[in-house]
């Protein structure tokens, strides 16, 4: 699974839990979704990693 297709999983879980949220007794789907939205912000960190090397070597040649 590259990072564009667990970004896509993650999103659709994460919309999916929201969903299931309940005014009581559904704070560890808040806590997983948090941690979720976690994971988003590492994998997009990692692509903007990615493409930054990515970049500096199509420069270099």
């Amino acid at each position: 699974m590259d990072n564009l297709d667990k970004l896509d999983f993650l999103y659709k879980e994460i919309a999916y839990a929201e969903s299931k949220l309940q005014p009581h007794d559904t704070g560890h789907i808040s806590t997983a979704i948090s941690w979720m939205q976690q994971r988003v912000r590492e994998t997009q960190e990692e692509i903007r990693n990615a493409n930054v090397h990515s970049e500096g070597y199509k420069n270099s040649g």
